[in-house]
């Protein structure tokens, strides 16, 4: 019994691993409530799971406060852009869905790209503005770069985030699902797993 509780068993392990998610998820959604913090709680969030990642379980709430204050600005601009970025495709898409054969097919490939950019910006420029001090410019570039110089963990993430959007938003069902879901939970787990992809990217880079 003692073996089992102990700090270095796996259950001790795996029941701090859940409580600090847990703890992350009630901060993220308290913290996006006034929707233009969204980018630095995203930054707080994704930061948080990848001190998790490196064994660094300890001032959860602490952290999570000092990377959202300290990122907000840069995290807005890149929520923003990405809130831009988005929008233009889902107008691009519904105006290029009136024309004909040809220019559909075309300007689906040009959107599909764009569709990319947005999934790798979201799953890894939030991580890299909470690891690294860079220009805003510098963040998006550095972030595309990193994903795409690594194709095998560049597929992992987009993957990833194209299943759990599918899963999320393709029925009414689902939705509702994955609300309750990501309400108790499900948003840190998402984020967990991501920061696992991203630290990949990051550990290539720091090795060196």
């Amino acid at each position: 019994m003692k073996k089992i509780l102990s700090l270095e068993s796996p259950v001790t392990k795996w029941l701090t691993l859940f409580t600090n998610l847990v703890l992350l998820n009630t901060l993220f959604l308290l913290t996006s409530l006034p929707i233009v913090s969204i980018g630095a709680a995203l930054t707080a969030l994704a930061t948080g799971c990848q001190r998790i990642l490196r064994g660094n379980n300890e001032h959860i709430i602490q952290h999570y406060f000092k990377d959202f204050k300290e990122n907000a600005q840069q995290s807005t601009y890149l929520w923003g852009f990405i809130v831009a970025l988005t929008t233009l495709l889902i107008v691009d898409f519904l105006f290029f869905l009136r024309q004909g054969m040809v220019v559909r097919y075309i300007a689906c490939l040009g959107l599909a790209m764009l569709c990319i950019v947005i999934l790798l910006l979201l799953s890894v420029g939030f991580s890299y503005i909470g690891r690294y001090q860079d220009s805003f410019r510098q963040v998006l570039r550095n972030s595309l770069l990193l994903a795409m110089g690594n194709p095998l963990w560049m597929w992992c993430i987009l993957g990833f985030a194209i299943i759990v959007a599918y899963g999320s938003v393709s029925s009414p069902e689902r939705l509702l699902t994955s609300i309750y879901v990501n309400t108790f939970g499900g948003c840190a787990v998402i984020a967990f797993v991501n920061a696992y992809f991203v630290k990949q990217l990051f550990d290539k880079i720091e090795k060196r």
